[in-house]
């Protein structure tokens, strides 16, 4: 896996960024993925590393980056529909300041949890409907667990045109299955709900009542399994979107 240490500035034109740029690993299609950490993690959680390697095998660049606050040393003060999309079109721009050769005509956007917001916000925004060409997002993020203050979007942008995908916990505190399908549906936005059976917000298992309880080993074993299925239907998802890419280059 080849990959690049990379700095760029945020929209604003005053905050530097870090991320890591993964180059294609199997022949490159002029398509690029920028992944989205969640506000517990950085650009080094498995999620977002993990997303980026696979992606890369099927001939994506892939870029994952840490939101300004992760050098602050946490979240206190973000605003995500402000700095968060600052942090995000800093990234876009850092992805089609590419040459002509390695310029990518198709971008996705990935995200968990507050970064799945952030994706889908840009992707509403009228000046970039038309340069996403997708949307993932891991844990739909709707409220924190048992309250109802919103954690979503701005209303009223309108429907991105793009194709997608929401990866959630069939138990996610965040956000109910119901709650997004409503949510979606209110929206007017089109989407692909992948339910994973039995898990959390972080795809960990949750416990039921009645059911034994899992041993520690069998906790994690049962998690990264869940995670396993997460990467692969996004990938599987990625892959169908861009099926009719055709513009390929050679490395």
């Amino acid at each position: 896996m080849e990959t690049n240490e990379v700095t760029f500035l945020a929209a604003d034109g005053q905050t530097e960024l870090h991320g890591v740029w993964h180059l294609p690993t199997s022949q490159a299609t002029n398509s690029a993925i920028i992944v989205l950490h969640g506000s517990s993690n950085t650009k080094e959680s498995p999620l977002s590393v993990e997303m980026c390697r696979r992606a890369a095998e099927i001939g994506l660049t892939a870029l994952r980056f840490d939101f300004r606050y992760v050098e602050k040393g946490g979240p206190a003060g973000f605003h995500p529909y402000k700095d968060g999309i600052d942090d995000l079109i800093g990234a876009f721009n850092f992805i089609q300041s590419f040459g002509k050769e390695m310029k990518p005509k198709r971008i996705y956007l990935a995200g968990k949890s507050l970064g799945g917001l952030v994706a889908l916000t840009l992707a509403q925004k009228p000046e970039y409907k038309d340069k996403i060409r997708g949307v993932i997002v891991f844990g739909f993020a709707m409220h924190q667990p048992g309250q109802t203050k919103t954690l979503l979007p701005p209303p009223n942008l309108g429907a991105p045109d793009c194709d997608v995908v929401v990866i959630q916990g069939e138990l996610d505190p965040f956000g109910s299955l119901d709650e997004i399908s409503e949510y979606f549906l209110e929206a007017a936005i089109p989407v692909d709900i992948v339910s994973i059976e039995g898990a959390g917000h972080g795809y960990e298992p949750v416990e039921r009542p009645g059911q034994p309880a899992l041993g520690a080993d069998e906790l994690e074993k049962e998690h990264q399994e869940n995670v396993e299925i997460a990467l692969k239907e996004a990938v599987e998802w990625l892959k169908e979107a861009d099926a009719d890419r055709d513009n390929f280059r050679t490395l």
